[in-house]
């Protein structure tokens, strides 16, 4: 099989271009040849061989990398510990080489004042209000203007904005960026964004879904105290003084720790209780009558970009079963299928299964939702958040990142413990009423934007001190 028809065989809906990108760009490398009769077991093991077998060429091993990153997401398979403590090995030598080409004994001091009046977030690729990264930086943003104290925010993306983020930008901060507070800074069409950075005396850097391979991260780690957001239940590949997600810490330990992070850096994790969130909750409920959905069933609805990734065969054959014992319910599913698994569901499921490609107001249709059951997957914040927002319940394995959205009590073991659970929701309302008002609760902790800067602020406290510590080392190590 040709190596571009392997790779878009398992192509998502929607991501074919970017996966041709990928194929294209290994085959002028010669990496495509070299992987001739891989499977999606093989594919990245025989991938970090090639790269291992290639030194010295940082750029382009960290490029690879970087597609083997996107793979995962868009076609899959899922990076496994074992290919995750690969990654590491291959990249630590590179990140190593950068940050030698630093001359410590000529950085200067950040002060913590500085470090908290001024924040400079890199934010990676910002694309549209629909994309979870995207939304999300804007959102992070917002969150530090609650801070008076806070004299500029540098959002340093790549990418044009488009006139769809432009709108949401503009409604979540017109007034910091009238005033000057905020500023977007496309780095590329500004190469030279640190030179002006650095002048005014730096600041607390923050990475926000930024590429996991940028050398930025690494650079920017001996140039400021450095805030690092983690998601997917992903391990980071370079260093931060503080990461931080919303899982506990002991979790995020033992789980970076088995896919190759060594104890010191993943020491530096720090739980948050809150975070950058923005509540839509005010959103009009979409009518059931306009979906097709009888107003006295129960609708559990799945949301995803990669549901053909996402939802395995454990989980659809789970809701297969929910469904055929629950003729009260129906399965609302949103977002690109590929032809033949939503062929499947409209053949056995019939009029329990609503299928939606595209949806721009996802809240909208997620109030006409009593139940919103994530797959077993890594990612799926986003939309569980906006679930939650509008009062569905949530439905999750004690994996990845919706998890945490849900209170400890209410994440599910095992697929079996999974779809127990979710039979006993569909079957009782009083149950579901329970289980909603526990979630709401814990779901305000989450969202609570004051708590959430004041959060952000003490990372950066934290990180300070960390980069502080260093930075004298390293002075005291060159003198």
């Amino acid at each position: 099989m040709d190596f571009s028809t392997f790779l878009l065989s398992s192509a998502q809906p929607g991501y074919a271009p970017s996966i041709q990108l990928i194929a294209d760009r290994w085959r002028a490398l010669g990496l495509a040849a070299a992987l001739e009769g891989v499977d999606d077991h093989t594919l990245f093991p025989r991938t970090l061989d090639w790269i291992a077998s290639r030194p010295d060429r940082d750029e382009q091993a960290l490029q690879i990398l970087e597609d083997i990153s996107a793979l995962s997401w868009w076609r899959g398979p899922e990076i496994t510990d074992a290919v995750a403590r690969r990654i590491g090995e291959v990249s630590d030598p590179i990140f190593a080489r950068i940050a030698g080409g630093l001359r410590r004994d000529q950085l200067s001091q950040t002060t913590r004042d500085t470090a908290r009046r001024r924040h400079i977030l890199m934010v990676g690729a910002l694309l549209s209000p629909l994309h979870s990264p995207s939304r999300g930086a804007v959102d992070y943003a917002a969150a530090l203007c609650l801070d008076p104290d806070i004299v500029e925010i540098r959002i340093c993306h790549s990418r044009d904005l488009e006139p769809e983020l432009q709108v949401y930008i503009e409604a979540r901060l017109g007034p910091n960026l009238a005033a000057g507070r905020v500023r977007f800074v496309n780095i590329d069409r500004r190469p030279d964004f640190l030179t002006e950075i650095l002048a005014r005396g730096g600041g607390a850097f923050h990475f926000w879904c930024e590429r996991p391979m940028s050398p930025y991260v690494t650079l920017l780690s001996w140039l400021g105290p450095t805030v690092m957001f983690t998601c997917g239940d992903e391990r980071p590949y370079q260093y931060a003084d503080v990461y931080w997600y919303y899982h506990d810490r002991p979790r995020m330990i033992a789980h970076w720790e088995a896919r190759g992070l060594s104890p010191t850096l993943a020491a530096n994790y720090v739980e948050m209780a809150s975070g950058p969130f923005h509540d839509e909750s005010q959103t009009l409920p979409r009518a059931r009558s306009a979906l097709g959905v009888p107003d006295d069933a129960v609708v559990i609805a799945t949301v995803g970009n990669r549901l053909g990734v996402d939802m395995d065969a454990a989980y659809v054959n789970g809701m297969e079963q929910i469904l055929r014992g629950s003729p009260q319910a129906v399965w609302l599913v949103v977002g690109g299928l590929p032809d033949g698994l939503r062929d499947a569901c409209v053949q056995v499921l019939g009029r329990q299964f609503v299928h939606i490609p595209y949806e721009m107001d996802l809240p909208a249709l997620l109030a006409a939702a009593d139940i919103f059951s994530n797959p077993f997957r890594r990612g799926g914040g986003a939309s569980a958040t906006f679930a939650l927002g509008v009062g569905a319940i949530l439905i999750t394995l004690d994996q990845g990142d919706v998890a945490c959205l849900a209170p400890p009590a209410h994440r599910a073991a095992t697929t079996d413990d999974y779809f127990s659970r979710l039979q006993a929701l569909v079957a009782d309302p009083a149950h579901r009423s329970a289980w909603r008002e526990t979630q709401q609760g814990y779901y305000a902790t989450r969202i609570d934007q004051t708590a959430a800067m004041r959060g952000l602020m003490s990372l950066v406290d934290c990180a300070h001190d960390r980069y502080s510590a260093r930075l004298d080392a390293a002075l005291r190590g060159a003198a």
